[in-house]
């Protein structure tokens, strides 16, 4: 697995991602290695011919560097997130999900737990909600719809710091 855009670019090697950023602005280069078994979720339906699939990596180490304005920070086995979605819609169309990860403050600490919900464009009606739960990096429990129960309020306090593009 290879892909290069200009100075950006990724790779799967002996078993680690590899990624990096090498132009203005931004830099990086990270290696990250998974420590959770991917779970791969296909043909979401969205609608009439609309459907999504879904690849995430739990929980990964990530070591590496960033730099932004000339001021580099170094990071050596934090724990990280990656997913991937593809499939077959339209942007604007009847659907839109919330989805997230939470990774314990201690790489130590063997648990994981990733959520996603899916409803119509307005979120007015939920569509489907799942919550992984993860020990060790295997699935420990997987929740479903009326298992799993959402509350939202207000706005996520504190702004997540760190993000690419800025939030």
């Amino acid at each position: 697995l290879d892909a290069t855009f200009g100075l950006s670019g990724m790779r799967f090697r002996g078993g680690h991602y590899e990624i990096w950023q090498l132009g203005d602005g931004v830099r990086l280069e990270a290696t990250l290695v998974p420590v959770a078994l991917p779970s791969l979720s296909h043909h979401i339906h969205l609608g009439p011919g609309a459907h999504l699939s879904w690849c995430l990596v739990p929980r990964l180490l990530a070591s590496g560097w960033f730099e932004v304005d000339g001021q580099r920070s170094s990071f050596e086995g934090c724990l990280a997130y990656h997913d991937h979605n593809w499939g077959c819609f339209g942007w604007g169309g009847d659907f839109s999900w919330d989805w997230g990860c939470a990774l314990p403050d201690d790489p130590g600490s063997p648990f994981t737990v990733v959520f996603a919900r899916m409803h119509d464009r307005a979120r007015r009606r939920t569509t489907a909600t799942s919550l992984f739960l993860l020990k060790e990096g295997r699935h420990l429990r997987y929740f479903r719809n009326a298992e799993v129960r959402f509350e939202h309020e207000g706005w996520m306090s504190p702004r997540p710091r760190g993000r690419i593009p800025p939030a």
